[in-house]
């Protein structure tokens, strides 16, 4: 993903691998049951985080400097071993839509708490994916790349295919990993993606079946676009700042079918989408400034429409007939535009190129890699001129989008937009005629999917601090992960024509995941009941001890 540089420079750097079983864990009395928190009478009661486990180490309560790169959960009450019998097949599970319709999660878990098992993983941005009675997800151990297979119920490690690509990928030193893009899976096979090589299929027995090795993308923060199937076909965004393209796979031989030109569109890390209307199928291409449509079966466009920010980070969602996308990046709010002066001004020495050095320190000398497109260390005039351009036109936005169109849709299709509540990097969440988005500091909103109107919009979590979780939802219960570690569940839903008063959020528990841990080590949890899976992915931090539980990768729920 692409880290705007004055925030995420300040982020601590992270272990590279876990140790150690989750050590103990408060025990989180609920004085509420989940199904009450809808009433809106009692909202303003419930309205706020309940409780938070820390445990001590050495006598004393931790204060991390170190964030796990990768958290995830995958979350069943059955007991005593959970039956989870639903595939979670691809990013964000079915369809892309982060909604897991018959799993039943519980509000209270933790570390500790009924834990069936729990080992060590190599370091890694994926999130897990599900595929019968396996969990699949990669690694990265030193400069190999791995794609692993474990026994959901036991935790035992089925398979580990692993590899050297020669060079990784470069990738951003805290929050980057040459292993962020999650698998998918067709029930037969597991299709994996890494921006040092490649593609690669393997059998859900770990025999592999054919690797394809594609150009590095040109991207200083490496690549974490996750491939999705879509009508028969493997489906790979590689948005980048050169040679951007769409790819249409033969999932059986590695073949491509059809390849698409995205040059027009810079990096992006976001992940195409295929939304199912009552018109067809489309493949969703998130991307600099529009939201392009592609016919999967030959990768020509359908339409566009100007819906997106400058570096899009998130994925689109759908529901009701309509697609719902929502996109944030520095520069795109009407109050903080960024703009370019004149090249000429600029370019002091006069020789037709702008080199770093004779860029002023401030934000428009820390995008220089940005700007230099072909990264040769000088900017031409029309390397300005493109840029100057994506600044001018950029917007943050909430959108939602009617289908039936074709070209430019912008005039045409779009629904509504909002200006608020726009995230940079977990995607919305549809569920029940209601949309969903949240952002950094803890900013939670709810919008009518039909209309636009919030009944909430900026609300505060109680978790503040940055956020990377997509979020997802089960029985009715919508489950958001900061950076910070802090597990926040959320009470979906909001009584119609009813607005939620400031600071009244209809239900909101926390958890704190707050557990110290030795560096360089990794760490997978199987619980019984509560939370069942989580795997964390880390680098080398500043301190020497401790850290805090914190989330990138999307959770996971059947």
């Amino acid at each position: 993903m692409e880290a705007v540089q004055n925030e995420l420079d300040r982020h601590t750097a992270f272990p590279a691998r876990l140790t150690a079983i989750m050590r103990s864990f408060a025990n989180l009395r609920l004085p509420f049951a989940a199904q009450d928190l809808s009433n809106s009478k009692r909202a303003p009661k419930l309205a706020k985080t309940i409780g938070s486990c820390r445990w001590r180490r050495h006598g004393r309560e931790e204060a991390s400097g170190w964030k796990i790169k990768l958290v995830v959960f995958l979350l069943s009450t059955l007991l005593p071993i959970p039956d989870l019998t639903a595939d979670w097949p691809q990013f964000r599970g079915p369809g892309g839509l982060g909604i897991a319709a018959e799993a039943d999660p519980p509000v209270h878990f933790g570390p500790s708490t009924n834990v069936l098992f729990s080992i060590e993983l190599p370091a890694g941005n994926s999130s897990p994916i599900i595929s019968g009675n396996r969990i699949l997800l990669t690694g990265r151990e030193g400069g190999n790349l791995l794609t692993m297979a474990f026994d959901k119920r036991t935790g035992k490690n089925l398979w580990t295919q692993e590899f050297s690509p020669g060079r990784l990928e470069p990738f951003h030193a805290s929050l980057g990993s040459p292993s962020s893009s999650t698998p998918v899976t067709d029930g037969t096979n597991v299709y994996v993606y890494f921006g040092s090589f490649g593609l690669m299929a393997y059998s859900l027995e770990g025999a592999e079946l054919w690797r394809k090795p594609l150009v590095e993308p040109i991207l200083e923060f490496g690549a974490s676009t996750s491939p999705i199937l879509a009508g028969g076909k493997l489906i790979l965004q590689s948005d980048q700042d050169m040679n951007s393209a769409l790819l249409g796979i033969d999932p059986r031989t590695g073949k491509t079918l059809w390849k698409t030109d995205r040059s027009e569109f810079p990096r992006a890390f976001g992940s195409p989408f295929l939304w199912q209307n009552e018109l067809g199928e489309e493949l969703v291409v998130p991307g600099t400034l529009y939201l392009t449509s592609y016919d999967p079966a030959s990768g020509q466009e359908l339409w566009r429409a100007r819906a997106q920010s400058r570096v899009v980070c998130t994925s689109p969602v759908a529901g009701e007939g309509l697609l719902f996308a929502a996109s944030w990046t520095t520069g795109g709010a009407s109050l903080n535009k960024m703009t370019l002066p004149p090249f000429q001004e600029t370019d002091l020495d006069k020789d037709g190129v702008i080199r770093k050095e004779e860029i002023p320190a401030g934000p428009i000398r820390d995008r220089f890699a940005q700007i230099d497109f072909d990264k040769d260390k000088r900017i031409t005039p029309a390397e300005w001129a493109k840029m100057t351009d994506i600044f001018a036109r950029v917007e943050n936005s909430v959108v939602a989008i009617r289908p039936g169109g074709r070209g430019d849709i912008t005039d045409t299709h779009l629904l509504w937009k909002r200006n608020r509540g726009t995230p940079y990097v977990p995607s919305p969440l549809y569920y029940k005629g209601r949309l969903y988005t949240v952002k950094n500091g803890g900013l939670f909103s709810c919008f009518d999917a039909k209309t636009g109107q919030p009944y909430y919009e900026e609300e505060r979590l109680g978790a503040i601090g940055d956020y990377y979780s997509s979020p997802i939802v089960a029985n009715g219960r919508i489950y958001v992960i900061s950076q910070t570690g802090t597990v926040v569940v959320v009470a979906a839903g909001a009584q119609d024509g009813v607005s939620w008063l400031p600071g009244t959020l209809p239900g909101v528990w926390s958890v704190t995941l707050d557990w110290s841990l030795p560096r360089d080590r990794c760490r997978m949890v199987v619980e019984e009941s509560g939370l069942s899976f989580a795997a964390c992915g880390c680098r080398s931090g500043r301190r020497e001890s401790g850290a805090v539980a914190s989330a990138i990768v999307t959770p996971v729920a059947v």
